[in-house]
């Protein structure tokens, strides 16, 4: 894919098909669900031609520029700006400070052999895994969107980030997953992960797949494009609980609306419904406004919810 190929990408959600390159390898049917964080060649393909994109823009590059700064990535540094406790500007724990800096240079490198080895000396000075992909992995992500708000980084720059922050997901996520007590498969632990309809991917939805995957959860995410596509994914398959992601809100409160239809649409008569994001943090009554049965602070908190909906669930209540 050259840089004039980007602009085949619909621009009204440019970072929620970047971020879904690798998912479009398991997507057979076009449906855009898929296992797991998924990072290939695609991604690889697109991270370079970003990277090429540092050079001087031509007039064409800069229409599809102004298209994405004006639209898609003020969503984005919302997304990566959720509340984080304990540390400045949602940039993740004070003791964090500095490896969160570095993490992020690396991943505006695209060097994510360099983040993998980080992460691994982190490891080896005592810091566990969990706790790196909240405050440190995490917090990168969030940092990242601060530098575009702040004017110390273009959009290619954060796009760059993400997906190195995504790929490192990705080659982290056997040990993360495989380093866990053995938990015997339970079918019934099935989760689909969607952001909200129309809204680009969030990068915490990836760190709370992690966490769920880590758990015995079988995650599948979506990044719909309208609330008929989040209904048609819940159509295809059976699952527990839906996770949906929510960085920004809205006064009419289309989620409402997505989830209702939602629940219309799935083959699990007692589908639960778990919630999370910025536009949650601010507001915790939209909870109950958008019809949701429970709402989750971050990845850890995500799967207490999860098991908690799901033994509420089988107990009939």
């Amino acid at each position: 894919m050259d840089i004039t190929g980007l602009d085949s990408l619909h621009q009204g959600s440019l970072l929620s098909n970047v971020t879904a390159l690798g998912a479009r390898d398991a997507d057979e049917d076009g449906s855009g669900v898929s296992y797991g964080t998924g990072a290939s060649p695609l991604v690889d393909e697109l991270t370079r031609a970003l990277l090429a994109r540092r050079r001087p823009a031509t007039p064409r590059c800069n229409g599809l520029a102004s298209a994405v700064s004006a639209d898609i990535l003020p969503r984005l540094v919302l997304a990566l700006r959720a509340p984080s406790p304990g540390g400045a500007n949602g940039a993740g724990s004070t003791r964090f400070a500095e490896p969160i800096v570095v993490l992020a240079d690396l991943a505006l490198e695209s060097d994510v052999a360099g983040a993998v080895r980080f992460v691994e000396a982190l490891q080896a000075g005592g810091h566990a895994l969990e706790t790196i992909y909240i405050d440190v992995v995490a917090a990168a992500a969030r940092h990242l969107g601060q530098l575009w708000h702040d004017d110390r980084a273009s959009f290619a720059d954060v796009t760059i980030g993400i997906l190195a922050l995504q790929r490192l997901l990705h080659a982290l996520d056997h040990a993360f997953c495989c380093n866990a007590e053995p938990t015997r498969r339970d079918p019934g632990k099935r989760i689909l992960l969607s952001t909200r309809p129309g809204e680009a991917h969030a990068f915490a939805l990836d760190i709370v797949g992690a966490f769920l995957r880590r758990a015995g959860w079988m995650v599948e995410t979506i990044a719909p494009k309208s609330q008929g596509d989040l209904s048609g994914a819940i159509r295809r398959g059976w699952y527990a609980v839906l996770g949906i992601s929510d960085s920004c809100g809205d006064s009419r409160d289309a989620l409402a609306s997505a989830i209702h239809a939602a629940r219309r649409a799935s083959l699990n008569r007692g589908l639960r419904v778990m919630v999370g994001g910025p536009a949650f943090a601010v507001d915790p009554d939209r909870v109950t406004r958008t019809g949701a049965d429970a709402m989750a602070r971050d990845a850890r908190h995500a799967v207490e919810q999860a098991e908690g909906l799901l033994a509420h669930a089988r107990q009939g209540n």
